[in-house]
């Protein structure tokens, strides 16, 4: 059993922490598996990840909200904008990975646990990522005026 990922404040009063039987150099994200929750001890919330085929898959990042076909099992603020996020996903699942402050982001979607090589607006246009899909209505305005008069003289309406 290893320490496979640590992440705690500023003040290091807090944090998460996960560990795991199957090595950290072995582990790469998405994984398949079980997260389980151990407790808490020295101020860190600790998991034990399960490497398992049969479970979910199980994303470790910064500051990530679910899109699609995922949950937010873990959120964590660290201060000093920093945040720890795990998500816990099905076969098809969608994130938005935030930047510093939020102000940036990026959806990333992934399917059986390779990433989805689209960019989010075709991912939007396909329904892969709730969309709101608002017709957009607009007024046309009557021509006339000055406007109307020059194409008239140029031969043009």
């Amino acid at each position: 059993m290893e320490e496979i990922f640590k992440a705690t404040s500023t003040n290091g009063r807090w944090g998460v922490a996960m560990v795991s039987a199957t090595p950290r150099d072995e582990i790469s994200y998405p994984i398949k598996g079980r997260l389980v929750y151990l407790g808490k001890v020295e101020g860190i919330s600790t998991y034990r990840l399960d490497v398992d085929e049969s479970g979910d898959w199980i994303v470790v990042g910064g500051d990530m909200e679910p899109v699609a076909g995922c949950t937010l099992a873990v959120d964590c603020d660290l201060q000093s904008s920093n945040n720890v996020s795990i998500l816990v996903g099905g076969d098809f699942f969608a994130y938005t990975q935030y930047g510093y402050k939020r102000r940036s982001s990026s959806v990333r979607a992934f399917s059986a646990g390779k990433e989805v090589q689209l960019p989010a607006t075709v991912m939007l246009a396909m329904g892969l990522i709730p969309c709101e899909e608002t017709p957009v209505e607009v007024e046309i305005p009557a021509s006339g005026g000055a406007l109307q008069e020059a194409l008239k003289k140029a031969g043009l309406a």
